[in-house]
């Protein structure tokens, strides 16, 4: 229930939960030309599970997920040459947990996700207004657990659980 996100041929993991540990809110950094881990800042929202992430031009935006008090929909972009945090915007969206993010031409993206209810609906978040805007729903069945991907000038979100707890083998496409 981690996340994770890559910039300048770093690997980054952050948040999620271990076996006594419900709730992280630490971030490492893995070098794979040294092949070591260090740890960096600490993300400064709530330390939570099943959050969801982006990166545009070599910053990490980190939000949603479920934390001590439940759903939640603050966002936080992270800047790995000063490594720091700052708060951002919230969602446009609900509060959710499980939701799909990727990056493409400058924008990020969000969609999908449980809420209590699970979700279809799909936001884009354009960081020089640091303002979210709902677009067309995700056309296929609502569901969380999905992954997503985006290469431009496409997005891609596959697989994930579905309202009747089947686990989905469908790839789908957004231009």
């Amino acid at each position: 229930s981690a996340s994770s996100f890559s910039i300048n041929n770093r690997g980054y993991i952050c948040l999620g939960q271990g076996q006594t540990n419900p709730f992280f809110q630490d971030l490492w950094e893995y070098n794979p030309n040294t092949k070591t881990w260090s740890q960096k800042a600490d993300f400064i929202g709530s330390a939570r599970r099943q959050a969801v992430s982006f990166v545009i031009e070599s910053i990490a935006y980190v939000g949603t997920g479920y934390d001590i008090s439940g759903y939640t929909k603050d966002m936080y972009k992270y800047n790995p040459t000063t490594n720091s945090w700052t708060q951002i915007n919230d969602f446009g969206g609900t509060a959710r947990k499980e939701a799909v993010g990727f990056s493409i031409g400058g924008q990020g993206y969000i969609g999908t996700g449980d809420d209590g209810v699970l979700k279809n609906d799909f936001w884009q978040y354009e960081p020089l207004t640091d303002s979210w805007t709902e677009k067309a729903s995700f056309p296929g069945s609502k569901r969380k657990g999905a992954t997503a991907w985006g290469i431009f000038p496409q997005g891609f979100i596959c697989m994930g659980e579905d309202i009747n707890s089947n686990f989905k083998k469908d790839l789908w496409e957004y231009n």
